[in-house]
């Protein structure tokens, strides 16, 4: 059974980042989940952003109705490279191209942190927000069973209910960002979430899998860019992922392998390679980043 470890909520005003409270320092393994709203559509970068040990995105959206309003999903598998109780997410304007761009200096943002026993890894995750304002809204009906799974609801100007155990709130003046738990939702698992006034708002869904069974190691991965010296691929970024290399249970992560002596593998793991239990350890406590998600 899932279990939480810490759970924390996190805000600040005006800033060009947030320092989120784990509420408590996980252990090497647990899996961080992270709900994370602004209020306008600012570039947000992840800890450890465009190195091997970062976090990855798990879903986001943007409110149609307000001023660039998002609400983001994150994920991490705390691993020997990883310390302390708090991480920092980034806040960036973007490039000015002269092509109508917005000038964004800082934003509002709250922030939901979520602790996890390991092992757990995601398996799905989802995202909604209406056309039009409203007060209750569906979120995305689960396409599989799962061991638990966590969902969000974001809002300028409402709060929130829902039929699942509340995590954690967390609000700014009028904004509130709300998180929930459920235990082993069936497919086609389909809660309702009920504002306290007609709104824009947006959701995010994360459901989890427990255990070492069907992983799938994603390796790490740096994003250059621009894609093109152009002002339609300026923003784009290319991934560009390591090779995982385990020479004689020594494991580490390589940008341009080569055939020499010193790289000759007896395992090789690039994106998406299916890991044993043994292997996960192994990566988690060489500490060399890449993330883990559930196959089934």
């Amino acid at each position: 059974m899932t279990t939480t470890r810490f759970s924390a909520a996190s805000t600040a005003t005006s800033a060009t980042s947030i320092v989120v409270s784990l509420g408590g320092t996980p252990s090497v393994g647990d899996l961080v989940v992270v709900f994370l709203s602004t209020d306008n559509e600012i570039i947000t970068h992840q800890p450890n952003y465009n190195t091997a040990n970062q976090w990855h995105t798990l879903t986001g959206s943007r409110l149609k109705q307000s001023s660039g309003n998002t609400l983001t999903a994150w994920h991490h598998t705390w691993n020997a490279s990883d310390s302390g109780s708090t991480v920092t997410f980034t806040f960036v304007p973007a490039p000015t191209l002269n092509v109508g761009d917005k000038d964004l200096p800082s934003t509002n943002a709250m922030a939901v942190s979520i602790v996890l026993v390991g092992p757990t890894q995601y398996l799905d995750h989802t995202s909604l927000n209406p056309y039009q304002p409203q007060s209750t809204l569906k979120i995305v009906a689960l396409p599989r069973a799962a061991d638990s799974g966590l969902y969000a609801a974001y809002a300028p100007n409402a709060t929130f209910s829902a039929p699942d155990t509340l995590v954690q709130n967390a609000n700014t003046g009028s904004q509130n960002l709300s998180v929930w738990k459920v235990t082993t939702p069936a497919k086609g698992y389909q809660p309702t979430v009920t504002a306290s006034a007609i709104t824009d708002f947006a959701t995010a869904q994360v459901t989890l899998r427990d255990g070492t069974s069907n992983v799938l190691y994603v390796a790490p991965y740096l994003e250059e860019g621009p894609m093109a010296d152009n002002r339609l691929m300026f923003r784009y970024k290319l991934f560009r992922h390591f090779t995982v290399l385990n020479n004689s249970g020594v494991f580490t992560a390589v940008r341009l392998p080569v055939n020499r002596p010193d790289q000759c593998s007896h395992a090789v793991f690039t994106n998406d390679a299916v890991v044993a239990s043994s292997d996960r350890t192994n990566i988690l406590n060489a500490g060399i980043g890449g993330e883990f998600r559930a196959s089934a």
